[in-house]
């Protein structure tokens, strides 16, 4: 990801509707098919984190406890990163 993206990216999520709406455009372009494209894009992407996690589930339900405590020490571990990379 370009540095400009992933600055601008970084200050959308502490900012305004109106700042996210003019990084969302700058971004994109004025073009709809741009815009439809990002959605597009975007919801892909949250569909396979949503496939990741109903998996992953899938596997802790046929799992040990061994593996049950692994998987939760994991997604703390993920969940973590997340909130240190955010802040």
């Amino acid at each position: 990801v370009a540095p400009e993206v992933s600055q601008g990216s970084n200050d959308v999520v502490e900012s305004s509707p109106r700042t996210h709406q003019k990084f969302t455009g700058k971004f994109v372009g004025s073009s709809s098919t741009g815009c439809r494209e990002l959605a597009r894009k975007f919801t892909g992407r949250m569909l396979e984190v949503r496939w990741e996690f109903d998996k992953r589930k899938w596997e802790l339900a046929g799992g040990s406890s061994e593996r049950c405590q692994e998987f939760v020490e994991e997604m703390i571990g993920q969940r973590t990163l997340y909130v240190e990379y955010r802040s």
